[in-house]
């Protein structure tokens, strides 16, 4: 009757989790409750660099594990309508299923357990980095075609096709368009370098993590585009059943 779901790559800082996680759960049945994640810098550290770049913009993250480590009675999946895999194909089904709870008005509580997510890849690389990024990018832009557009951040799908535009435009027109639409990737870039530099101290991230955060960004808008137009995550443009 109860349901938890910890992701292979989520450790607990205490053998209490399950029992906190229940007796919490039994408090509030009709409500989801959550484990709070964040990332072991003692354990990031001894990672080689690819795998420290791919996990470096989250390091300062805090907060509920929103399906990574969760919670909630069986009666309560069945009413929101299990993971949708069919529009998501390897990322975005955790988000998608958290904000339909909300639409059904289903809380979302945590306890005051923390796990560590020690996210490592045996062959990590700039390629791995960015298929990482365009499986969440298009994710992204599925989950905006399935609700509507739907805002979900400030430098949304919306907002990056703008500056997008803006930098195409200044291509052909006035120079100064093309920094315009450039500003807002630089400045995100340089802001997630500093404040993760002040998290961890790793020098060559603060140097190098602008350059790959540009791209990263880049990146993401494509695959945004894609899954918007698509509607769904690692789907090809044409399938055999879209053909048909």
């Amino acid at each position: 009757e109860n349901i938890i779901i910890m992701h292979e790559d989520c450790v607990p800082t205490s053998n209490q989790l399950i029992v906190n996680l229940l007796k919490e759960l039994n408090k509030h049945p009709g409500s989801v409750v959550d484990a709070n994640i964040t990332y072991s810098l003692q354990v990031w550290s001894k990672y080689d660099y690819w795998n420290k770049i791919l996990v470096f913009r989250y390091l300062k993250s805090f907060g509920p594990s929103l399906g990574k480590t969760s919670s909630f009675k069986k009666s309560l999946f069945k009413k929101t309508g299990y993971f949708d895999n069919e529009t998501f194909k390897t990322a975005g089904e955790d988000l998608d299923f958290v904000y339909r709870m909300k639409l059904l008005g289903i809380k979302s509580l945590a306890t005051k357990d923390i796990v560590y997510h020690n996210h490592f890849d045996k062959n990590a690389s700039l390629k791995k980095v960015l298929k990482k990024e365009w499986q969440m990018g298009e994710a992204h832009g599925a989950w905006k075609r399935k609700y509507k557009l739907k805002r979900m951040g400030k430098f949304d799908v919306e907002v990056r096709l703008l500056s997008l535009f803006f930098m195409i435009l200044g291509l052909f027109t006035y120079k100064v368009l093309f920094f315009i639409g450039l500003l807002p990737f630089i400045v995100i870039s340089i802001f997630k370098s500093i404040k993760n530099y002040n998290a961890s101290k790793w020098l060559p991230g603060l140097i190098t993590f602008p350059f790959i955060c540009l791209l990263i960004l880049f990146v993401q808008i494509i695959a945004n585009l894609k899954g918007l137009i698509v509607g769904k995550q690692g789907q090809p443009f044409f399938s055999a059943q879209q053909h048909l």
